[in-house]
């Protein structure tokens, strides 16, 4: 980044912008950039957003970052995307297993287009978050669909030391719930 950053003169916060846009933004935003009809900041800020909701934003005619960002303000959603877990009292490991696996409904916290990868949160009342990335994977002529599951309790500091399997997220939602 320092090297295209000086190569370009530009600053390496602008450069990570662009690299925003280009990874994050949908088709039909990267078009109303391109066409001068979304100003740089105002497309940082839609990339943020998923895909259908950039989509929705464009046909409404909000392409200015004010604009963006008080709808994001105002969504129903909380800011930070904090979903309250009830005291979810499930009596087999399979019920638990059917509940996590509804990932897919929970908040998409980053979505890269780059590398087909999808990253879902559901926080919980104590701080913990569960997050499940998901992303392509290929064996041979067959691409799958692959998960890891993280517990990302307060004390921990980096994301990679948050991976667990599905068996421990289970097994802490158990223990928590008792």
């Amino acid at each position: 980044a320092d090297k295209l950053a000086a190569q370009l003169q530009m600053s390496k916060s602008t450069i990570g912008e662009y690299r925003t846009i280009a990874n994050n933004l949908g088709e039909t935003g990267m078009q109303a950039f391109q066409a001068g009809k979304l100003k740089k900041s105002a497309a940082v800020e839609l990339a943020t957003l998923p895909e259908e909701e950039q989509e929705e934003l464009l046909k409404q005619g909000i392409v200015n970052h004010k604009e963006i960002k008080a709808y994001k303000k105002g969504k129903d959603v909380p800011k930070s995307g904090t979903m309250e877990l009830p005291l979810l009292q499930f009596e087999t490991e399979q019920e638990w297993k059917d509940f996590l696996l509804q990932y897919p409904s929970w908040t998409i916290v980053n979505k890269n287009k780059m590398t087909e990868e999808i990253l879902y949160e559901y926080r919980l009342i104590n701080g913990t978050r569960i997050l499940v990335r998901e992303f392509p994977y290929t064996s041979g002529e067959e691409t799958i669909s692959c998960q890891e599951w993280y517990l990302w309790r307060p004390e921990i500091w980096h994301f990679r030391n948050a991976r667990v399997s599905l068996e421990d997220v289970i097994d802490y939602m158990r223990n928590e719930n008792e």
